[in-house]
């Protein structure tokens, strides 16, 4: 009778080892390579087909005054808002815009063809939440990780500089998206 009990004890002992390791598997794995923040991204890629590609009717922003307040309102030092521009483009409109529940500044950029979105938000601090995985690179001047997701017709980008949110959208091809992030990184 003793060694069926110590049988049955060591089998649970053991189960239960092995339960605790897959657990801890599974967090160092989440800690090591934490969720990518693709439902704001989307979230982005939504709103720019919506209101830029669409042309869906929204009150914008086009002088610099403006956009500047708008910016100054949200925490945004308005000098970002000609430096994120990058060589070629130029401001064309500005909005705040709700994306999963968080107010961001939309900043729209032209080349005299084509345009992209930039979405700025000032946070407390912390990492953006998602369930889905997006490609990841580094920002070479600050070390962060740029996201990057293709999610339909536009390429996405984003990234965290300190507590300032960015995510870049563009239905440009290719690698545009991140190259428009790594611009805009290093003028932050």
């Amino acid at each position: 009778e003793a060694e069926p009990r110590r049988r049955s004890v060591w089998n649970w002992g053991l189960a239960a080892g092995l339960a605790a390791a897959a657990l801890a598997s599974v967090v160092g794995l989440r800690l090591a390579f934490p969720p990518k923040p693709i439902g704001l991204l989307a979230a982005a890629a939504r709103d720019h087909r919506t209101e830029i590609v669409d042309r869906q009717p929204r009150k914008w922003q086009s002088d610099l005054a403006s956009a500047s307040a708008l910016a100054a309102s949200r925490g945004i030092r308005s000098s970002l808002i000609t430096a994120v521009a990058g060589t070629g483009y130029a401001f064309k409109e500005a909005r705040l815009c709700r994306l999963d529940g968080f107010v961001f500044l939309h900043l729209v950029y032209t080349d005299g063809g084509r345009e992209f979105s930039v979405f700025l938000r000032q946070e407390d601090g912390g990492v953006v939440n998602g369930t889905k995985h997006a490609g990841r690179r580094r920002d070479s001047t600050s070390g962060n990780p740029i996201y990057t997701a293709d999610l339909g017709g536009e390429h996405t980008a984003g990234f965290m500089h300190g507590t300032l949110k960015a995510m870049i959208v563009t239905e440009s091809p290719g690698d545009a998206a991140l190259h428009m992030a790594q611009t805009a990184a290093s003028v932050l």
